[in-house]
């Protein structure tokens, strides 16, 4: 058999291959499912790259509706010199972020102030612990930031901790009669015990209806191996700038795994000037 034979009954047999005999080893279903699975998998992913989108754009959106409500509760602020001064406590100077075309449109409020202040002094007492003064000098100093300083001084009449507590506070909604806002400050405990760490936490302040008023204080002490949670609440009664007020406040001492080491609590009252 020569060369050319060879070569033909090679090549006859290759194609009787093709066509007879890959058909028994081959699975064109299972082709075409994969080539499906892939542009699935395509699809799928690109389903999710949308979904991700749209709810990245949704929450742009929100934010930006938040943040516009924000600006328009708090840039248009302004105060009278106290609650129920004359009502209300806070009015709406919308000329502050008013095009310049309609500012003069606009009628102008009563109140004046951009700020307010309160001075505050409080006996208190924490059971098992002692009793002592709490010194307060909080407010805004324009619209919706402004200080927040307490000194504390506690004793049981054997030993004396004092603590200053220096920050800040943030308005986040503003409103006749209620109003919520943020608060952090760098903490320092000295005397009998000495430690530095943060406060944090929210406060609010309802007027409903004169001469009444309602705070709550929530938050907490953060140090570097325990926390503090607190809590507070009082009643106040305004004559003229001054409010008296009789109130309840909680601490919560855990370790830095949030189990609970002590609790203390106790009642305080104290009167308060605005300024």
């Amino acid at each position: 058999m020569n060369l050319n034979k060879c070569v033909k009954y090679l090549i006859h047999i290759f194609f009787i291959y093709m066509i007879c005999g890959t058909p028994l080893f081959a699975d064109m279903d299972s082709f075409k499912n994969s080539i499906e699975k892939a542009e699935k998998e395509e699809q799928k992913t690109q389903n999710e790259e949308d979904s991700v989108i749209e709810q990245n754009e949704l929450a742009e959106v929100i934010f930006q509706l938040i943040f516009l409500g924000w600006g328009a509760n708090n840039l248009t602020a302004i105060y009278s010199d106290y609650p129920y001064y004359y009502e209300p406590f806070i009015q709406r100077d919308y000329s502050l972020i008013a095009p310049f075309e309609v500012k003069n449109m606009l009628p102008p409020p009563e109140n004046k102030k951009s700020w307010w202040y309160s001075l505050d002094f409080q006996p208190f007492y924490l059971s098992d612990i002692g009793g002592g003064s709490w010194l307060t000098f909080k407010g805004n100093s324009w619209r919706f930031f402004g200080p927040y300083f307490e000194a504390i001084v506690l004793t049981d009449t054997k030993e004396i901790i004092g603590a200053l507590r220096l920050g800040a506070t943030l308005s986040i909604i503003q409103t006749n009669p209620f109003s919520l806002n943020l608060y952090g400050q760098w903490i320092s405990w000295f005397g009998f015990l000495e430690r530095n760490g943060g406060t944090f936490g929210l406060e609010t302040h309802f007027y409903p209806i004169k001469p009444l008023s309602f705070h709550f204080r929530g938050g907490f002490q953060t140090f570097s191996h325990f926390q503090i949670s607190e809590a507070e609440l009082k009643t106040s009664f305004f004559s003229g700038p001054r409010e008296f007020y009789l109130g309840w406040r909680w601490w919560d001492l855990k370790d830095s795994k949030q189990n609970s080491i002590d609790f203390w609590s106790g009642p305080f009252g104290g009167i308060a000037w605005w300024l």
